[in-house]
């Protein structure tokens, strides 16, 4: 017996996305998080700074991010953090 498939014009739906806040805390299970008082930076520096990840010789990890951040700009400076961290391990 011979099947086809029929193709179709709608898309599929999306899956649902977990809010930001859930995923980061998914994301940075294991990992140290501290948010900074960022006031006191040169302006240069404290506009520039949206976080910072370090891997430290005993293998404690942390990440560092600016205190009151958007929490979907956390969420998308974590994803290219960790990413960026495993692509140079």
């Amino acid at each position: 017996m011979h099947e086809s498939a029929t193709a179709t014009t709608a898309s599929p739906t999306p899956p649902e996305r977990q809010d930001p806040i859930d995923e980061f805390n998914v994301l940075t299970a294991g990992i140290h998080v501290e948010e900074w008082d960022t006031s006191t930076l040169d302006e240069r520096l404290r506009n520039g700074f949206i976080g910072h990840y370090l891997e430290c010789k005993d293998g404690t990890r942390i990440l560092v991010f600016p205190l009151g951040q958007d929490s979907a700009q956390r969420l998308a400076v974590v994803r290219t953090l960790l990413s960026r961290a495993e692509a140079t391990a």
